[in-house]
């Protein structure tokens, strides 16, 4: 019997962005992705006994982002004979005007069916076509993601936390994924490399401006 994939951490903050340190196997990352909105979302339960998030059109809107990323990564043309990704962007195709027209933090009208249909569909599909990258690859992935995540994050937060502690929080979830070791050689310089990019969005904002002379130095 196959063991289920490992969860991929996943976090949405509380004004709804979402956070995808490392995406791992597709189901892995769709259960990540599932458990993530149960904690800000309500939950409604199927008929097989399976929660889902009622997620609003701005949250489906990111989380369809996210698994354009995935189909980027892992999809394979050549083991694609049953048509998951033309399935998934002819649904997502249809879900668009509705999601730009919409107000963003209005309740999604199909919740179930893109959980527990659609999404879940290509998740399987993917889980299929999934070759697991070697450590440094998951590395490699971890960065990219944490630090386009932690850009976003510490922008968001400039008036707030400071920038360490933001991209600490989106960095939390990837600690589980690695050793010890390798986790502890790589979170240190992420986070000053966040803290550098919060410098950069938030010291000109709180930096007294010069005055300026107008007719000479």
């Amino acid at each position: 019997m196959t063991a289920a994939p490992a969860i991929s951490p996943v976090l949405v903050g509380p004004s709804g962005q979402l956070s995808t340190p490392l995406v791992g196997n597709p189901l892995g990352f769709w259960e990540g992705l599932r458990l993530a909105y149960l904690t800000v979302r309500p939950g409604s339960r199927d008929a097989s006994g399976v929660t889902y998030p009622e997620t609003t059109h701005a949250d489906v809107a990111q989380i369809i982002a996210a698994w354009s990323r995935v189909i980027q990564r892992d999809h394979r043309p050549s083991a694609d004979a049953a048509g998951y990704r033309e399935r998934w962007e002819s649904y997502v195709a249809q879900l668009e005007g509705g999601l730009r027209e919409g107000r963003p933090e209005a309740r999604f009208a199909d919740n179930r069916a893109f959980w527990l249909v659609q999404s879940l569909d290509l998740a399987r599909g993917l889980s299929a076509m999934y070759r697991a990258p070697t450590t440094m690859g998951q590395v490699a992935e971890s960065v990219k993601t944490t630090i386009e995540d932690a850009a976003r994050t510490v922008r968001a937060a400039a008036l707030g936390a400071g920038p360490v502690a933001m991209a600490d929080k989106a960095l939390e979830g990837a600690g589980a994924v690695f050793g010890g070791g390798t986790w502890r050689a790589i979170r240190t310089p992420l986070l000053v490399g966040a803290a550098l990019l919060g410098a950069l969005v938030i010291v000109p904002r709180v930096w007294p401006r010069r005055p300026t002379h107008a007719g000479g130095a």
